[in-house]
């Protein structure tokens, strides 16, 4: 197998980087020019900071840009028989055996893959994410465990979910206090200039930089400790609807195969007829209660030959037991 990664690289991207440089550029030639031609400000403290203030803003949009430019500069990604090789972002690397590999998923255009050894990896503006997904989940199956309870593994992830939206509720909060000290803040020294702050109003201007900054700190550190929970709640959701696809009794019938797609999504069960080749296959899709959910049954097909360009995306996997039994 080999697959490469495809990477969206917009021109309007390019564009924006660009005019927020010259941007940049503009701003601070701008103030220079006019701390040369003008004297007043140049020998104005009020003058010097606010031009210093300005060419800071101009710097950072034009170091923003140079950091847009960088990233995913010369990236890849390559899904050999045995590895995956990538380089990403900042020039991040990764290279490792798919047998290093714990769990793998993905949204619209970011890749997440969790090593065995707990490290996390996100590899961004992926137009392929979903592909590189499932033929990833393809190169790492593994038999389930035997005895698996998934009453048990629904009523944990319920759990989880209420955890994580207490922890989500505390980011809002966070947030909110975050903005409403800093209004405050403006609110209470009246937008004064600093050297205009009486001793009780450089106090609490104090009190309030401390403050945000701190607040600030938690913030990200929260921010950080959520996402890694999120992660690992999607992980759970997604173990319990591939143990819902590996256990749940399948439909009656002349059972000759079954697949699930690497997404853990849906399966496919493939059933025969006596004394024939003919075959004919079923849908289930995993609904938002973890339950499998018959939604297509299709035409009858010479042999099974006629579904590889079907089965060969799909995971084909041991013959969960009949409905029957």
């Amino acid at each position: 197998m080999y697959m490469e990664g495809r990477f969206l690289r917009k021109k309007s991207a390019s564009v924006w980087r660009i005019i927020i440089a010259l941007c940049g550029v503009l701003i601070i030639g701008l103030f220079f020019f006019i701390l040369v031609v003008d004297p007043e400000i140049r020998e104005s403290r009020e003058g010097i900071r606010t031009a210093s203030i300005l060419i800071l803003f101009g710097g950072l949009d034009i170091l923003l840009s140079i950091l847009a430019y960088l990233f995913n500069r010369h990236a890849y990604l390559h899904l050999c028989e045995e590895h995956i090789s990538a380089r990403y972002s900042w020039n991040n690397k990764l290279f490792c055996y798919y047998s290093e590999i714990a769990w793998v998923a993905y949204s619209p255009t970011t890749l997440t893959i969790m090593l065995k050894s707990g490290k996390m990896r996100n590899i961004y503006n992926l137009a392929n994410a979903a592909a590189i997904c499932r033929a990833i989940r393809k190169q790492i199956y593994r038999p389930m465990q035997d005895g698996l309870d998934v009453v048990k593994m629904r009523r944990e992830l319920v759990r989880e979910q209420k955890k994580l939206k207490k922890e989500l509720w505390v980011l809002v909060a966070i947030c909110l206090f975050v903005s409403l000290n800093l209004l405050f803040s403006i609110f209470w020294t009246d937008g004064k200039d600093i050297s205009a702050f009486s001793p009780v109003e450089r106090g609490f201007f104090i009190l309030f930089t401390v403050t945000e900054v701190a607040a600030v700190l938690v913030l990200f550190i929260w921010t950080g400790f959520t996402g890694k929970n999120e992660k690992q709640f999607k992980r759970r959701k997604d173990a319990l609807r591939r143990a819902v696809l590996m256990t749940t009794p399948v439909l009656p019938g002349n059972l000759t195969g079954c697949y699930i797609d690497g997404n853990n999504r849906f399966r496919i069960t493939l059933y025969g007829f006596p004394n024939s080749e003919q075959v004919y296959y079923c849908q289930e899709n995993v609904n938002s209660e973890y339950q499998l959910k018959s939604v297509y049954q299709s035409e009858i097909f010479e042999n099974e030959e006629e579904l590889l360009p079907l089965t060969d995306l799909l995971i084909r996997v041991p013959e969960p037991p009949s409905s029957e039994e």
